[in-house]
């Protein structure tokens, strides 16, 4: 619905002067005093109107924020039955309603544009003229603008103007006043508004209409409103909006810390994690704290899960007491895609932030975290459970003025916070984003050494040709990263069972040493056992010279025939692998779901209870 467009139109029209056209002599029949210039108002202000509608026995309350740097204009009406928020955009010509009716937490939006037969094209045409500047008003607008002497208002000396004009067959006459020269306001503003009486005759059906209204200004400020104050209110799904812009693309590698927080439940737990994500690797791990069965409260030792889906296995680390334990990946984890019956693959990075369902359309932009963001929203009718009522999802992406500087690298347009909202279920969750960095991820990101013991392992040595110097230039973990990517290429093997290298100098070289370990049990991939695998990866190089791409793509040489077999490299570890359970890490893992499955339990048991992800701290885990 349009807002009442004659209030609305007439109102602000007596602000900026209306449109002239042949008017009812008996309507308009104030006699002008000298001439006198209506004063000037800012380019930019806030005012609040106290409409009476005298014919109607109502009051309506309106706040308008005008800012003509923007060409926006933000106006709020309040009325016994609802409340409207509206946003006039003049740069594209469209109007934003948005109505909240009471005691139905729903925002309901229409989105117009404004034309020039609308009768809001007046405020259009002239909000072009520096806001009541007579001196950039046609002419004809200034022959029915009367100045009509001091009156006395509230108290207070004021001095009137009268403009008198017919719009769409209707006869409006405004008398407007201002606070009189010599008049101190409390803001110290000079010529502030302050009343506003307006009537309006129409003939309907061969019937004479009266309209009355007696309008009060007060809260004026002439400073510029915040640019807050023209966002589009939260939750707001405005079909047709001309507002649009294409979701961020997000890279196939990123790691990120989250916090996790239900603000619909009656005691919100903040949960803390942090995630790392590589797709082309097909790795993906997250460090928390495991939750102490039975007291929520309360938090056990730091866990890490590192999630292989070259093998489809899952590793659960314990690093208060050095335990590893396997879980088959689907056992604790949605973050796969089922390719067959016997495979599954990690989701991509659109599947991981739950943005290849249902289109999400641009709502604009919003500030959160102190972060100017780029807000898109969605509904959805598959949360929590499939075939639920609509539940509002509000992605916050950084906007391309905000940086986040990590160091060496920045991003920009990465992810901030999401809000899920769904009132059948009282559900409001929020995942805020920190950290955020795309940059490929280190070699001791993905370590799952601890987990094979020394049957489980063969040890290999090979020599890189070059100084060391030149080569590590301070940095191993860059080199450890090329070298077991490299290896697992030329094995044709997951990356993860290249593990525990070591580097070393040696006589112009670097002595490079490793462990290939055995495949995991329960393996769904292509992997071979221990003894296979490594006879492949010995052949590979024997027959072909061993080559290591660095990241920036340029090549390594290895020393012809120094590839060979050693002792054990393995530092203590007390037991192989094992693939028994671990209580209370039963979580849905995606990088959405993290949040998603912890409100989804209230509804749906979907595993074991004893085996819920509940309350934990937050503390990123050692690499």
């Amino acid at each position: 619905m349009r807002f009442n467009a004659l209030l609305v139109a007439c109102t602000y029209c007596s602000l900026l002067i209306a449109a002239a056209a042949a008017v009812d002599p008996i309507v308009c029949s104030t006699s002008a005093k000298e001439s006198k210039p209506l004063p000037t108002l800012p380019k930019a202000y806030s005012i609040r109107l106290e409409v009476n509608e005298i014919t109607n026995n109502r009051t309506v309350e309106i706040h308008a924020h005008v800012d003509d740097r923007i060409e926006k204009v933000a106006v709020k009406v309040t009325s016994e039955l609802s409340s409207t928020f509206s946003i006039f955009d003049f740069n594209i010509s469209q109007l934003i309603i948005t109505e909240s009716v009471k005691d139905d937490d729903i925002n309901n939006c229409n989105v117009e544009k404004i034309t020039g037969d609308d009768v809001l094209a007046i405020f259009r045409h002239l909000f072009k003229l520096s806001k009541l500047n007579p001196a950039n008003i046609p002419k004809k607008y200034n022959d029915n603008l009367k100045y009509i002497g001091s009156y006395n208002v509230h108290g207070e000396i004021v001095e009137g103007w009268e403009v008198c004009d017919t719009i769409n067959k209707e006869t409006n006459k405004a008398t407007l006043y201002y606070s009189a020269d010599g008049w101190i306001t409390a803001s110290g503003v000079k010529h502030v508004p302050v009343r506003l009486h307006l009537i309006s005759q129409t003939t309907q059906n061969n019937k004479l209409i009266n309209n009355e209204y007696l309008i009060e200004f007060s809260d004026y400020n002439p400073t510029p409103p915040d640019y807050k104050i023209f966002e589009i209110p939260k939750e707001t799904y405005c079909k047709g909006s001309a507002y649009k812009k294409d979701l961020p693309k997000i890279r196939t590698a990123f790691s990120c810390g989250l916090e996790r927080i239900d603000l619909g439940a009656q005691y919100p737990v903040r949960i803390n994690q942090y995630e790392y994500y590589d797709f082309q690797k097909k790795l993906f791990r997250l460090d928390y704290f495991e939750n102490i069965k039975g007291n929520p409260g309360y938090l056990g030792g730091q866990l890490t899960q590192i999630h292989d889906y070259n093998t489809d296995t899952a590793y659960i680390i314990s690093k208060n007491n050095i335990k590893c334990e396997m879980k088959s990946i689907e056992e604790i984890s949605d973050l796969y895609r089922e390719i067959d019956d016997a495979k599954n693959r990690l989701k991509n990075s659109q599947e991981m932030l739950q943005l290849d369902k249902f289109k999400y359309i641009y709502e604009g932009q919003r500030t959160v975290r102190g972060i100017l963001c780029d807000v898109w929203i969605a509904h959805r009718d598959d949360y929590p459970l499939p075939k639920s009522s609509l539940s509002v999802w509000e992605w916050y992406f950084a906007s391309d003025d905000a940086v986040l500087d990590i160091g060496e690298r920045e991003e920009t347009n990465f992810p901030v916070r999401l809000e899920i909202k769904h009132d059948e279920s009282n559900t409001y969750a929020v995942l805020n984003i920190y950290n955020y960095d795309e940059d490929f991820q280190l070699y001791s990101t993905f370590d799952i050494d601890k987990c094979f013991g020394v049957n489980n392992r063969l040890d290999y040595s090979f020599e890189i040709i070059g100084s060391y110097d030149s080569i590590v230039n301070e940095d191993e973990e860059t080199l450890k990263y090329e070298i077991r990517f490299s290896l697992s290429e030329i094995g044709k093997m997951s990356p993860l069972r290249i593990s525990n290298i070591q580097i070393d100098e040696g006589e112009n070289t670097v002595v490079a040493s490793f462990s290939l370990l055995d495949v995991p049990p329960g393996n769904k991939g292509n992997e071979t056992d221990l003894h296979t695998a490594a006879a492949k990866l010995v052949n590979e190089i024997s027959n072909n010279e061993l080559v290591i791409t660095r990241t920036d793509n340029s090549k390594l040489k290895t020393k012809l025939n120094s590839f060979k077999k050693v002792i054990s490299l393995t530092a203590d570890t007390t037991s192989g692998y094992s693939p028994g359970s671990m209580a209370g890490i039963g979580i849905g893992m995606l990088l959405v779901g993290s949040l998603i499955g912890y409100v989804v339990g209230k509804f749906i048991v979907k595993r074991k209870k004893e085996a819920a992800f509940k309350g934990m701290r937050f503390e990123n885990l050692e690499k």
